[in-house]
């Protein structure tokens, strides 16, 4: 260990600068005045190094640890032959250069090489005084060499003390995730690792029951528990020779790392380790039953780092799928995850872009062969995201934070369209209701009732015919601040419809009590009706439409790609319909041309004239 740490560049360079202009300027000194000329020699051969050294820390910051050491052995021989013709004059630079020594190398070699030059500069200058000055020098030398050693010795603990606390966790002991990456990055490629991610089901629910304390002292020993794991899984043969990685790199999250190679089977060690760590704690008065979610890397070329997202991603699928198993990071896995990041670099490219375009999907009364409304469909022009609908996309939006600005996006080039269409034959569109698709994470978003309602007022748009369309979770999930902005906007004339209802966990007594305008049957309902099979989808949307009707709340059915299908809907009081019976999604400015059409044909004018 040394003690060398960076300092700023700053002041880097002005030490540089004054020990240059010191050792030039003094060998300058002694060649021109002819004192101690071989001295001045040494003393310039010496500069070129601190000159190179100055040269990098401009560039990069940082001290050059072997020219600076170049250097002072240079200067070192220098003051000996000064201390040999001078006598002790030369020991005032003793100091200095002894303590420079120990930022420059470790402790041990520094010490060494102090020592010996300390008493090279006794030896070759002891000539110059008598034996009483040379025992004085001598106390008072080696009081000033043990004051260094002191020194040193408590800064060195201190760094030490120091990197621990950096790199450890303070509260199970554990390596954090700084000490993580290190680890990771310095593992050898070639070396056999596993790596095993471990995430504690519920976890939040357990601090909230039973306070703090008490779930940092299940860490503490679930902590404990993976200190032996290494050991015993080594003498139980699952794994291999080698180091192991033990972290804690969120607060119910650890990582551990262990040298697993072909010999060994992943899934062997994986349940081993789940059935040791789970279990039964007892904290304090309280037995508590902890769960773990386990994913593990797959045993192949990646790197370190990629092994590691690869039990990342097994830990979030195996969340996500059933909390509390072991889960590997699979094939099928991996080309998700290289999709998703394709997605995503070809969706920020398209938001940057505005490559995206609009697509409406006509709604259907049955008051008049023409719709009476359409849902606002986003598709992107985009050709990496060629082929890739919203199912897909709107997703990746959502995970990665770019559904805000995606659906603000979508309101505006709608409310733009509407306005651009509408310019020249206002009653034309004066009756077609929009319904707007907003993710669940927008009941989060404080702003968006003001971005509408400010959109709207920017594009004229009468807001009694606009419908906001939110997914069963999102209500379920709700927050009060979610529920308050759809209030707002409910006061100002937008209606609310619950999307895909029937596949989420809403109660139908809960209907009365979330702020809804309609309901929409979810195509996989839909699209049943006419199987068989299929009485208990069948009974599903009966009761849905019958509690509807007692809610009187108003049902579109989407996805209605038959005649049979429709007709089924209608008998059982479901009156507005959606699918490609109808049409598919097009452009606005079709979707009006048609709706202008059936108009005429019905009222026996002519296209023209449908506005008259």
């Amino acid at each position: 260990m040394h003690l060398y740490q960076p300092y700023s560049p700053t002041v880097v360079q002005s030490l540089h600068w004054v020990s240059l202009a010191a050792a030039v300027g003094f060998g300058l000194f002694h060649l021109v005045t002819g004192f101690s000329p071989l001295v001045g020699w040494l003393e310039i051969i010496a500069a070129p190094f601190l000159l190179f050294s100055l040269v990098r820390s401009h560039r990069s910051g940082e001290l050059d640890r072997r020219a600076l050491l170049a250097f002072t052995l240079i200067m070192m021989m220098a003051l000996v032959i000064f201390t040999r013709d001078h006598g002790f004059s030369g020991l005032a630079f003793v100091f200095p250069v002894v303590a420079g020594l120990f930022y420059l190398m470790s402790i041990f070699a520094a010490g060494l090489l102090g020592g010996a030059f300390t008493l090279l500069m006794f030896a070759v200058g002891a000539h110059s005084v008598d034996g009483d000055m040379l025992l004085r020098f001598g106390v008072s030398v080696l009081i000033t060499y043990c004051f260094i050693w002191f020194l040193v010795l408590g800064q060195a603990q201190s760094l030490t003390r120091l990197n621990r606390s950096y790199l450890t966790d303070p509260l199970t002991g554990l390596a954090n995730r700084r000490a993580m990456d290190k680890w990771l990055t310095g593992h050898p490629a070639a070396a056999p690792l596993c790596l095993f991610q471990l995430n504690i089901h519920q976890f939040k629910s357990i601090n909230q029951r039973y306070g703090r304390a008490t779930g940092d002292a299940l860490l503490q020993q679930l902590a404990h528990r993976l200190k032996t794991l290494p050991q015993q899984l080594g003498t139980e043969a699952l794994i291999g020779q080698g180091d192991a990685l033990l972290a804690r790199t969120s607060g119910d999250e650890f990582v551990l790392g262990l040298p697993i190679g072909a010999g060994h089977c992943r899934r062997s060690v994986a349940d081993a380790i789940h059935q040791r760590l789970t279990g039964t704690y007892q904290v304090f008065d309280h037995q508590l039953m902890l769960s773990l979610t386990l994913g593990y890397s797959r045993s192949d070329d990646a790197s370190a780092s990629d092994k590691l997202q690869q039990a990342n991603m097994a830990t979030i699928q195996g969340k996500a799928t059933q909390p509390g198993l072991c889960y590997e990071f699979s094939q099928a896995l991996a080309q998700e995850m290289e999709q998703e990041a394709e997605i995503l670099q070809g969706l920020k490219r398209a938001i940057n872009l505005g490559a995206f375009e609009l697509k409406y999907m006509p709604i259907h009364g049955l008051a008049t062969p023409w719709c009476s409304g359409a849902e606002v469909l986003v598709r992107s022009t985009l050709p990496e995201l060629a082929g890739i609908g919203p199912d897909r996309f709107i997703p990746v939006a959502e995970k990665y934070g770019l559904i805000y600005e995606l659906d603000l996006w979508i309101i505006q080039r709608c409310f733009a369209e509407v306005q651009l269409l509408s310019g020249s034959r206002p009653e034309e569109s004066r009756d077609l209701r929009l319904a707007l698709n907003i993710s669940s994470m927008q009941l989060n978003n404080p702003k968006l009732a003001s971005a509408i309602l400010s959109l709207a007022s920017r594009y004229d748009i009468d807001l009694n015919r606009i419908d906001l369309e939110l997914t069963e979770t999102a209500l379920v999930s709700h927050s009060a601040e979610g529920m308050k902005m759809l209030t707002e906007l409910r006061d100002n004339g937008i209606k609310v419809v619950l999307d895909d209802f029937g596949t989420g966990f809403t109660a139908f007594s809960q209907l009365q009590h979330y702020p809804i305008d309609r309901l929409k049957i979810d195509r996989s309902f839909v699209s049943q009706l006419g199987l068989q099979n299929a009485e208990q989808t069948r009974s599903l949307v009966d009761v849905i439409l019958r509690v509807a009707a007692i809610y009187e709340i108003p049902v579109t059915a989407e996805g209605v790609e038959t005649r049979e299908q429709e007709e089924y809907l209608m008998k059982r009081g479901c009156h507005h319909f959606q699918g490609y019976l109808y049409s598919p999604p097009v452009p606005l400015n079709q979707l009006l041309a048609r709706r202008r059409s059936l108009m005429a044909e019905t009222l026996g004018l002519s296209a023209d004239g449908a506005d008259d």
